[in-house]
C-alpha cells in the first residue's frame, strides 16, 4: 500500500496562521469515544504524515526499560489501525488483550523474502499483479505474500540482526540492503536497540543521514509514561524535531516486554 504525499488540509491553513507548531488542543475539544482520544489521534496522524513517520528507516534507542519496544508496538499498531499499513514483528506481541493482525518474521522468512523478490525482479520487474512474464503456476499477487513489502517491519534487539560484530554475515548484508531500499519496498524499517554504537557502522551512517531517530526515556516526568524525542534527519532544522509522550498501560496490554526473544541462526543463500 503506497502512501501518497499528504494533500493540503485545514491543518495546513491553521498552521500558516498560527506561526507556531500545532498542539493537541488545536485539533478540537478533547473527545473520547470508546476510550479513544479523538483529538490526540488526529494530532498523531498529522505528525505521522508531516514528519515522515509513515515510511522510511527508523532507529529507536534508549537505556534498558526505557520504553523502546513500547514505542515500536504502539507506532506499528497506530499505523495499522489509522492508515491501514500492515505490521510485521520478529516477536509475538502477546498480551492480555489481542493485538490484532500481524506477521511474524525470522531469518527463515528473510531468506524466503529475498527469493520471492528476486523472482519478481527477474521475471516481471513489477510488484503488482500484472506478472505477464511469470510462469502460469506462479501467476499470483506476490506482493501480498511478502511480509515486508508495504509493511511496518519492527526488529527488536537490533544487534541480533545488524551487530557491529557480524558486519559481513549474510543476515547483516541482506538486511542492510533492504534498509537502503526501503522506498522500493514501500516500508517503514523500525530497528530497536539499546545503544546505537552496538550496531553496524554503515547502518548508523545511513540512519544519521536519512532516518528517523527516536530517543526514549521512562518515568522522568510522569509515572508509567515514556518521553520520546524524535528527529527526522531528512527534514531540515526544527521541522524535523518533535516530542511525544506515551502512557505505558495503554500499550502493555497488547504485548509482554518480558517475552523470550529468539536468537537468529545461521542462514545460507
Amino acid at each position: 500500500m503506497a502512501i501518497q504525499a499528504p494533500s493540503q488540509s485545514k491543518w495546513d491553513a491553521l498552521l500558516s496562521t498560527l506561526h507556531r507548531p500545532l498542539r493537541v488542543s488545536d485539533f478540537g475539544d478533547i473527545t473520547t469515544v470508546e476510550g479513544r482520544d479523538l483529538a490526540k489521534i488526529e494530532y498523531h496522524k498529522f505528525l505521522c504524515e508531516r514528519k515522515g513517520l509513515l515510511k522510511g528507516p527508523m532507529l529507536v534507542s534508549g537505556l534498558p526499560r526505557a520504553g523502546k519496544t513500547t514505542w515500536a508496538v504502539f507506532h506499528a499498531k497506530f499505523l495499522r489501525d489509522n492508515f491501514g499499513i500492515p505490521c510485521t514483528f520478529d516477536f509475538h506481541p502477546k498480551g492480555d488483550e489481542p493485538f490484532g493482525e500481524y506477521e511474524y518474521f525470522d531469518e527463515t522468512d528473510l531468506q524466503a523474502e529475498v527469493k520471492k523478490v528476486t523472482i519478481m525482479a527477474k521475471k516481471s520487474g513489477s510488484w503488482d499483479e500484472r506478472l505477464e512474464m511469470v510462469d502460469e503456476n506462479e501467476a499470483m499477487d506476490f506482493a501480498k505474500r511478502l511480509k515486508i513489502y508495504g509493511h511496518t517491519l519492527v526488529l527488536d534487539e537490533g544487534t541480533r540482526w545488524l551487530s557491529n560484530k557480524r558486519v559481513m554475515s549474510n543476515v547483516s548484508l541482506i538486511l542492510f540492503s533492504i534498509l537502503k531500499q526501503w522506498a522500493h519496498y514501500d516500508m517503514l524499517f523500525c530497528l530497536v536497540n539499546h545503544f546505537k554504537q552496538e550496531l553496524n557502522r554503515d547502518v548508523l551512517r545511513y540512519m544519521d543521514h536519512q532516518g528517523v531517530l527516536v530517543n526514549c526515556s521512562w518515568g522522568c516526568q510522569w509515572k508509567d509514561t515514556g518521553l520520546y524525542n524524535i528527529s527526522n534527519n531528512s527534514l531540515p532544522g526544527r521541522e524535523g524535531k518533535m516530542e511525544m509522550t506515551l502512557y505505558g498501560p495503554n500499550v502493555w496490554k497488547y504485548f509482554n516486554s518480558f517475552s523470550p526473544i529468539a536468537m537468529p541462526g545461521r542462514i545460507s543463500l
